[in-house]
């Protein structure tokens, strides 16, 4: 019983190991770019997450996201 939980086990971590590494590097490198965007503006707010709830208004895209903003003084990357 102890060896069917233990390859279980292991058979899972062969699994999700290299997904989360993978995860990881993956939103490392999408914080990264808006970073290197706004690197020689002044920035008034560092990148931060922000989450956008869609549009209610007529011609606006209803799509929910979320992503990541920062304020400059002369724009939003």
């Amino acid at each position: 019983m102890v060896l069917l939980v233990l390859g279980i086990a292991a058979v899972q971590a062969l699994i999700w190991i290299p997904i989360i590494v993978w995860w990881r590097r993956r939103a490392r490198d999408a914080k990264a770019r808006p970073a290197a965007a706004i690197e020689a503006e002044t920035t008034i707010r560092p990148p931060e997450k922000g989450v956008y709830r869609g549009a209610t208004a007529p011609g606006y895209p209803a799509a929910n996201n979320n992503g990541t903003i920062a304020l400059t003084d002369r724009r939003r990357a």
